[in-house]
């Protein structure tokens, strides 16, 4: 379920991203998709508590664990085109992204958004502040 759910939102950040000019539309577009995202709720979120609380056999925590770093590099690896002297690993670049979309309290708090927050990390992180 967590996987399929996140090739899902995989694709549809790649999409976005991969239609930008400039890292300054990127980002944009990532706050955008980010602020959409957060709003539909957090099912996953009952997965990943379940991990933890329940502490199922490590088969499952490592492959939830695979799906998530692997969603996470692809998602880094396409945001560092935008800059390859970049100093981050695409796994933590792609973490953040999703981390900060998905943290609980986006679900339902107005202000401020998750795209509120990736727009300013993504932004010092690629010198973009302005």
């Amino acid at each position: 379920m967590l996987e399929e759910h996140g090739r899902v939102n995989l694709d549809e950040i790649l999409e976005e991203v991969q239609g930008a000019a400039s890292i300054d539309k990127a980002i944009d577009r990532i706050a955008a998709w980010a602020t959409r995202s957060s709003r539909r709720g957090n099912w996953p979120l009952l997965i990943l508590e379940y991990s933890r609380i329940a502490q199922p056999e490590d088969t499952f925590r490592k492959s939830q664990e695979k799906v998530l770093r692997a969603q996470w590099k692809a998602l880094g690896k396409v945001l560092l085109q935008f800059d390859v002297m970049l100093d981050v690993k695409p796994e933590v670049l792609g973490a953040l992204v999703f981390e900060l979309t998905y943290a609980p309290a986006m679900s339902f708090v107005s202000k401020p958004t998750s795209g509120d927050l990736l727009r300013v990390a993504l932004r010092g992180l690629f010198g973009a502040a302005r």
